[in-house]
């Protein structure tokens, strides 16, 4: 990895780390405060959970300066996010839940964080885990948090729709993220190409045995090349 990449990578993280504070802070932290819970064990779940997802943001920072292997790095705080995600569905009302989404979230972030690979790696865990909560939810090992009765059909329709939802998420912010990334190389490639052409055109109008100078509508000197310093002494 090119010192470049590895510059942008460290900002793309940082910026997941940003994001992460801000979403527990304003998401999480408003339905903490504003929502109210009819069970005391749903609120005591989700205060330990928004904890925790400060503590690790916290470590994630200390951690930041430290860590060498930055894709490594990447993927450890996406796939703990799609475990955090997970338990928050099932603490909000599992196949009930309104906070599904986060997940499509996750695979956002793994997809401009790091690369579409990371992207269809991400949806692979989060269908995985989603599919096993729902299934618990269904034999009866996990309870449905909020006492609806659900239809069998309801089961599959939810995760059929969620690995749906997570596949095509991971494809279309891929690409998205692969697109930019080559209009981002064509753009430096251009630069660099104007700063040879401008590199070149300095050493032909420098190297002119004629006075040469150019300036602008007002009248301000733009360009005054080393013949026309000698012929003007200035």
């Amino acid at each position: 990895m090119s010192s470049e990449e590895s510059t942008s990578l460290k900002k793309r993280i940082k910026a997941l780390i940003a994001f992460r504070a801000v979403f527990v802070t304003l998401l999480l932290g408003s339905s903490y405060l504003l929502k109210g819970f009819e069970r005391l064990s749903t609120f005591y779940a989700l205060t330990y959970l928004i904890v925790s997802l400060y503590i690790l943001t916290i470590i994630y920072s200390l951690l930041f300066t430290r860590i060498k292997k930055l894709i490594a790095f990447g993927y450890t705080q996406l796939v703990l996010d799609v475990i955090f995600a997970i338990i928050l569905i099932y603490i909000t009302g599992g196949i009930d839940s309104w906070l599904s989404f986060t997940l499509i979230l996750t695979v956002i972030s793994s997809s401009i964080v790091l690369n579409k690979r990371a992207g269809y790696f991400i949806a692979t865990i989060g269908s995985i885990l989603y599919g096993m909560l729902i299934n618990l939810q269904f034999h009866n090992f996990l309870p449905v948090l909020s006492g609806n009765i659900i239809e069998d059909t309801d089961y599959l329709y939810k995760i059929f729709v969620h690995i749906i939802s997570l596949y095509l998420t991971a494809y279309l912010g891929g690409y998205l993220s692969s697109r930019l990334e080559k209009t981002m190389q064509k753009l430096e490639e251009k630069d660099l190409d104007l700063r040879d052409l401008e590199i070149f055109n300095r050493e032909v109008i420098d190297g002119l045995q004629s006075g040469l100078f150019t300036t602008d509508l007002s009248g301000r000197v733009l360009m005054f090349n080393p013949a026309a310093e000698k012929i003007t002494g200035k």
